[in-house]
């Protein structure tokens, strides 16, 4: 159901895809922060080091670039690690939103950043279809620990919409409890939890 170019060939238009991909691979991800670990450098500040929406699109990438990246699964379970070892205040199985270049979650940063949250779980869905989870990592599994994390922390109790994060509650977070932003926006996404739930 995709509109694509029709001046250009599949193996042209399959080519541009992995030529930004290498080139996003050299600019962005890094091995640091203990041994098989890998983390997405997103430099918002002089001190950060990554962000849980670069992490979480970073996981999606290796998922979905297995086919080209010889290493890819391995970067997807060192990227994993990162991942839990870095969660909220709140919830085990989402990551905190801000890492700094000591490879700590600062203080004021242990709580979420839904569409970091919203992407880790769908990189793990993708896993299980791309490798199985009868490896190193139960894909599925933890997929659904970062969904019910997710439902009970990032979604508000009616269903009807995203929240900003975990840490947004009604009687703390009343400016941002109706707030979302479009970065949450990802039907895709909630089909594919829906048949994994």
């Amino acid at each position: 159901g995709t509109i694509q170019p029709s001046h250009v060939s599949q193996a042209t238009l399959d080519q541009a895809v992995r030529d930004f991909y290498d080139a996003w691979k050299a600019r962005f991800l890094r091995a640091t922060c203990g041994p098989d670990r890998w983390v997405v450098l997103t430099a918002t500040d002089a001190q950060n080091l990554t962000v849980a929406e670069g992490h979480g699109y970073g996981m999606m990438l290796m998922a979905l670039m297995a086919g080209h990246e010889p290493n890819a699964q391995r970067i997807f379970d060192g990227m994993f690690g990162y991942f839990r070892e870095h969660p909220t205040a709140f919830h085990q199985h989402l990551m905190g939103s801000y890492q700094d270049q000591s490879c700590a979650t600062p203080p004021g940063d242990f709580d979420s950043a839904a569409d970091g949250d919203l992407d880790i779980a769908f990189a793990l869905l993708l896993a299980d279809r791309q490798w199985g989870s009868c490896g190193a990592v139960n894909y599925l599994l933890e997929a659904q620990h970062v969904l019910g994390d997710l439902r009970d922390g990032d979604v508000d109790p009616s269903g009807r919409w995203v929240l900003l994060g975990d840490w947004v509650v009604p009687s703390e977070s009343a400016k941002y409890y109706a707030s979302t932003r479009s970065s949450d926006f990802m039907p895709d996404h909630t089909r594919s939890f829906e048949a994994a739930t």
